[in-house]
């Protein structure tokens, strides 16, 4: 059987959390999983990628987990490195983003799917309604044909939000 490709564009912390969930899931159908990240490292995107302690997460150290099933995961996480921490403090959000890479490091070990990190970036997305399938066009390698497709693109400048202009809000 045919595996389902689905593409993520973006490896920041929702691309990467969007991956884990799909390689949790029991499927009928394999999968194979491709993640374009021109960074090339996962996990941390703009957000959680500061290499400073002065920037902050805004929420409590207990209530940050990265999986339903594990709310306390990132603070269960945090103790092995540093048992000091309680989980009242707003840590940096660098370690959340380390957090995260350790993460996907772990379910890549263990649920094995199909998978592969595309160090490029997506250029354009189209749709092909009679194959039902999206072709990724990336900047310097062959396009990505996919069945699915996942934007997990972050934050991008822009000039209007349904329909009003917000020139000068997003920076």
């Amino acid at each position: 059987m045919k595996p389902t490709r689905i593409v993520i564009i973006g490896g920041g912390c929702s691309g990467t959390l969007a991956a884990l969930q799909l390689m949790k899931r029991n499927h009928d159908t394999p999968l194979e999983i491709v993640i374009v990240e021109k960074s090339g490292e996962l996990g941390r995107g703009l957000a959680y990628s500061v290499p400073s302690d002065r920037c902050k997460l805004n929420v409590p150290a207990h209530a940050m987990g990265a999986c339903p099933e594990a709310p306390e995961g990132f603070f269960d996480w945090l103790l092995t490195y540093d048992p000091s921490v309680t989980g009242d403090q707003f840590v940096s959000r660098e370690r959340f983003g380390r957090y995260l890479q350790s993460l996907i490091r772990d379910y890549l070990q263990y649920y094995q799917p199909s998978w592969r990190q595309v160090r490029d970036e997506a250029t354009d997305l189209e749709f092909d309604p009679i194959s039902a399938t999206f072709t990724i066009t990336l900047a310097t390698q062959p396009a990505v044909v996919a069945d699915f497709c996942i934007l997990a693109i972050g934050n991008i400048p822009r000039t209007s939000f349904q329909g009003l202009s917000v020139e000068g809000f997003f920076r």
